[in-house]
């Protein structure tokens, strides 16, 4: 399986861990497109200067054919003492988007010329046999700036080879010795040391190609730029200083058998759907931190991993909306099948075997029930909100609740509004002035609250999570004056914020 079947699965809790669109589906086409057999089409040839040809065609190019000099042929339309024979062309490359092709040649004279095309294919393969069109040449001088057209690693590469060269294609030939002085590879994003090396060229010096003295370091982030200083072979500098960034790290890889009895004992020999995989460094997060795509139920893939520990589920695309719905088949690494997913400990550069999911569960919003108290001192009895997170609100950061209950007389027992698999902490408070707000003095709350959790030895508030795959009930919890500084404020305003995602009317579609 490969890592970019799935982009984005731009999650939310994952069943067990993803959270899920309810979102419409749009009913998919059983018909299958027609395969394309015609091959692309010359459209036109135009001389930029004395030494460029813009050469235009009705459709997006195979790269590599495109970009052979070897495809193109440049002769004189008429019989000139000036040139008796071919005009060589140099190199080409293949502009952004994707259907004009920009030819360097020797220099150009001031009469009519024909440029034969062939060999070059379109996306789907199909090659074109010959075809001509005439251009007039220019005597104008070559004042066109070059561009880059590619680098490898690309901006944004992950995940990168430590013993990779930095490849930089240009969009014609340059003068080496300037592209060599003006080029910086940094190790880190906002800069660092400058890293030694040698270039290499090809592709009549269009291409450079630079080696690293050493190995780049794992997991690294690396900001590389070509400076304006860059020309091409008749002195053009580029516009602009070109930039670009790419991260090293040998990952890992994670496999195992997705599974789903229950259609099985239904007596379906296949089950037809994609299979929607996540890796989560902790089993409260709401968005994986690593995300995959498996075709069906059996083996599957997900690579590369960066090294660590992650918690691993799935869900059945059943239907094939590419959405996770309600009603389809989730499960997660849960070995001890106690209802909580068990690590899975990544390393680099190895396979992290047998990590099987049984899709035992079905997905579905659930509850968390329980009783809130007051202690002797707490002698009032307004209205107590209790709040659900998936990420813990005292450990500094801001979190947003994902759910709610109110108990309009302070205390006794609370259900709270439907929640998506995952895990929660949870904080209660009694709202003694009705502003809808959890009051302080200081950094000390000055309303009552309620843990679902205890007391370090320091006073502070230590949250136990509480995981959720059905409904969870005896989550009690004790209203007290608090006198720690560590419990966030909340408002009223806040806290009804969450009440549309009860209804899942918006969320997240994984994209493959």
């Amino acid at each position: 399986m490969s890592p970019g079947r799935v982009t984005s699965v731009a999650t939310l809790v994952f069943v067990v861990l993803l959270v899920v669109s309810l979102g419409g589906c749009s009913e998919k086409s059983s018909q299958k497109p027609e395969r394309d057999n015609t091959p692309p089409e010359l459209v036109s040839a135009t001389a930029v200067d004395e030494i460029h040809l813009n050469v235009t065609f009705n459709e997006k190019l195979d790269e590599t054919s495109a970009e052979d000099a070897g495809n193109y042929t440049i002769t004189p339309s008429l019989v000139h003492a000036e040139a008796t024979g071919l005009l060589p062309v140099v190199s080409g490359v293949l502009l952004q988007d994707g259907e004009n092709v920009l030819l360097e040649t020797d220099p150009q004279l001031g009469f009519d010329y024909i440029l034969e095309v062939s060999g070059v294919k379109d996306l789907a393969g199909n090659a074109m046999s010959a075809q001509t069109t005439e251009f007039s040449g220019s005597t104008q001088s070559d004042t066109t700036s070059p561009v880059v057209t590619r680098t490898i690693p690309a901006d944004g590469a992950w995940d990168v080879d430590t013993l990779t060269t930095v490849t930089i294609e240009f969009s014609e030939r340059m003068n080496t010795g300037s592209v060599e002085s003006n080029f910086e590879i940094l190790e880190g994003p906002f800069g660092g040391y400058s890293l030694p090396g040698s270039f290499s060229w090809e592709a009549n010096n269009s291409r450079a190609i630079f080696t690293p003295a050493d190995p780049l370091e794992d997991f690294a982030a690396f900001h590389a730029s070509v400076g304006t200083g860059a020309t091409d072979v008749s002195g053009n500098p580029l516009e602009s200083e070109y930039s670009w960034s790419f991260e090293t790290g040998e990952g890992g890889t994670v496999t195992g058998t997705i599974s789903y009895s229950p259609f099985i004992a239904q007596g379906e020999s296949q089950v037809y759907g994609g299979v929607f995989i996540g890796l989560f460094r902790q089993p409260c997060f709401f968005e994986p931190d690593v995300q995959g795509w498996s075709e069906a139920l059996g083996p599957y893939t997900v690579e590369p991993v960066p090294p660590g520990t992650y918690y691993v589920a799935a869900a059945l695309d059943v239907n094939g909306n590419e959405d996770i719905d309600l009603g389809e088949p989730a499960g997660m690494y849960d070995p001890g099948q106690d209802g909580s997913p068990d690590p899975v400990v990544v390393t680099a550069g190895k396979t992290t075997r047998g990590i099987d999911l049984s899709l035992d569960l079905v997905y579905r919003l659930c509850t968390i029930s329980g009783t809130v108290s007051k202690r002797p001192e707490v002698t009032e009895s307004d209205t107590t909100y209790a709040l659900f997170f998936m990420e813990d609100p005292t450990a500094g950061g801001e979190a947003d609740p994902w759910g709610m209950a109110v108990l309009p007389n302070g205390t006794g027992p609370y259900v709270s509004t439907p929640l998506p698999f995952g895990c929660y902490y949870i904080i209660c408070f009694m709202d003694l002035n009705g502003n809808g707000e959890l009051d302080f003095v200081g950094e000390v709350p000055s309303e009552p609250v309620g843990i679902y959790g205890e007391v370090s030895g320091q006073g502070e508030p230590v949250l136990t999570p509480v995981f959720v795959v059905d409904d969870v009930t005896d989550i009690d919890m004790t209203l007290f004056y608090f006198d720690g500084p560590t419990v966030p404020p909340f408002s009223l305003s806040r806290m009804r914020a969450i009440v549309p995602r009860t209804s899942w009317e918006s969320g997240f579609r994984p994209v493959r």
